[in-house]
């Protein structure tokens, strides 16, 4: 009797836990994230695996409701797969108390207002009973005038993944605000700060220093947020 509820208590053991730039997620935790209708949002979730055992994990997505002509993707490991590609092929391995923070979920509206409902579920690849999940609430919305469309202040980066530097095209008409980009890591530290000079041309951005993996730069109009993209770094 005392064999069979050790047993049965090892296969309900949860050995994977889940945080972002917030704090601890708890296991089936619902998160709301805000994004402009026509830029894109990435939702960073760290995942731990809390055992003393080492761990494989891989992720299951679920759409449990999409707006109309809006679409995600989500990446972990170093590589990003298409919404319709429910689990990940691939599986991270972690150490006992070992962390990960490659995991990304990504939404874009397309221009469509709404809220967007996904579920992501981290399963142990050894053991699919052993999960940790998390539910974000993407809530596209219209912000920005028709003079503001981010792409024609600033294209999305190239290459990317990018080594030693990444190139972005921009047109900076005067408004008499600073506008810059800011890069920052998985753990919300800014790595580097750029000025974009007024008028067009290509803006080259030196990555020397900055640590392979993850990053999410920012587009700010002054004070003002105008949208927050994936860059990864990989040597």
């Amino acid at each position: 009797m005392l064999v069979t509820l050790f047993f049965a208590y090892c296969a309900a053991a949860q050995s994977l836990g889940l945080s972002w730039k917030e704090g601890p997620i708890s296991n089936g935790q619902t998160l709301d994230v805000s994004v402009h209708v026509n830029s894109m949002v990435e939702v960073g979730v760290y995942v731990q695996n809390t055992s003393s055992q080492p761990v494989e994990f891989k992720v299951r997505k679920q759409d449990v409701y999409l707006v109309s002509g809006a679409h995600d993707t989500y990446c972990l490991g170093g590589n990003c797969f298409p919404g319709n590609v429910p689990v990940t092929p691939s599986s991270v391995a972690l150490a006992p108390m070992e962390s990960d923070s490659s995991f990304t979920g990504d939404y874009y509206p397309s221009g469509n207002e709404g809220v967007s409902v996904i579920r992501y579920t981290f399963f142990n690849a050894d053991n699919q009973d052993d999960t940790v999940s998390v539910t974000i609430r993407y809530s596209g919305a219209l912000g920005l005038t028709q003079t503001d469309d981010p792409a024609r202040i600033l294209s999305n980066p190239y290459p990317n993944p990018a080594s030693d530097r990444v190139f972005f095209d921009y047109e900076n008409n005067p408004t008499g605000v600073q506008r810059q980009i800011i890069i920052r890591d998985m753990t919300g530290r800014v790595v580097r700060e750029v000025i974009i000079p007024s008028g067009q041309g290509v803006l080259e951005v030196d990555l020397s220093g900055i640590d392979s993996g993850i990053h999410f730069y920012t587009l700010l109009d002054g004070q003002r947020v105008v949208f927050t993209r994936k860059l990864i770094v990989k040597r």
